[in-house]
């Protein structure tokens, strides 16, 4: 899918392109433009999507998982490593508390033990206020074509303060102006890339597991009529042991020296995941939860 992100500089351009993990090898040679209007436009290839919650590898690296629903249950194979499905996430609404002049302020999510996903973060309008939003960069913008920037957000302690440009554009102070936003205990998830270099996987399992037999993917298991068809990218039995600070849960890990692994499956809603059969070794071991990390390779 072919994208653009359009802004009035430079800047504002490699800052979003930041937010988006793009770098200049997704231009496919076109680079960063500027238009007859002299606004600055980059066209890049938008084929996964990055719905990740704190952007920390530019979009070269990232992290897949599943996540068990019912921990206490058996996982039933195959399980899918992609990004953590919408379920996890949860909604929730927060009041704006006046402070003085034009500013308000909030906390979001304060028990401090999720982390709240950027772009998800909306100001509902109230009176003279404008909608907000915030642009995925802990910025909390006027939800136009301006996108003038009016406050802060910070999605690992949930501290937002707000301050409208001018009482023209700002709330009554007797107004309930109010924030909806979502947020999940695991601080990022990405798409599976269709062309990756598997980096290493980790499994988390209750304390009854002592070892774990895998194999993971390219396609989907479940939808082939022979397992000849199947299509194994990666596959080991490893130890699971208890470590530091990991509570009453046993993990595992496995290195995978940057074996190529591509998504061989042609429908379209299954391009952006792998499959994995885990067997685990222990009586009552549960599977919690397996982490596949990745380096995307050039597509």
């Amino acid at each position: 899918m072919i994208k653009t992100i359009t802004r009035r500089t430079l800047h504002e351009v490699l800052q979003e392109m930041k937010a988006e993990g793009i770098t200049l090898k997704d231009t496919e040679g076109f680079g960063i433009n500027m238009d007859q209007s002299g606004h600055v436009y980059v066209v890049y290839m938008g084929e996964e999507e990055e719905t990740g919650f704190i952007d920390t590898s530019a979009g070269e690296s990232g992290v897949s998982a599943y996540i068990n629903p019912n921990p206490s249950n058996a996982h039933s194979n195959p399980i899918e490593i992609t990004v953590v499905e919408d379920e996890v996430l949860e909604s929730d609404t927060v009041s704006l508390t006046y402070s003085s002049g034009t500013t308000w302020t909030a906390t979001l999510n304060a028990t401090n033990d999720t982390y709240v996903k950027p772009r998800t973060f909306k100001v509902i309008s109230t009176g003279n206020g404008p909608e907000l939003v915030d642009n995925g960069l802990g910025n909390i913008v006027i939800n136009d074509s301006e996108r003038m920037s009016v406050g802060t957000i910070n999605y690992e302690s949930g501290a937002v303060s707000i301050t409208y440009p001018g009482a023209k554009k700002a709330p009554l102070s007797t107004d309930t102006p109010y924030i909806e936003y979502k947020h999940s205990a695991l601080p990022n998830s990405s798409v599976f890339p269709k062309l990756v270099g598997l980096s290493h996987i980790v499994f988390v399992a209750n304390s009854a597991t002592t070892q774990i037999q895998y194999a993971l993917y390219n396609n989907n298991p479940s939808n082939t009529n022979n397992a000849i068809h199947d299509a194994p990218a990666y596959f080991n039995t490893v130890t699971a042991a208890t470590i530091p600070g990991g509570g009453s849960d046993t993990y595992a890990e496995d290195f995978c020296d940057s074996r190529v692994s591509l998504c061989l499956n042609t429908d379209i809603s299954d391009r952006q995941s792998r499959w994995m059969h885990v067997t685990l070794t222990g009586t009552g071991a549960r599977l919690k939860a397996v982490y596949v990390y990745w380096n995307r390779l050039s597509t």
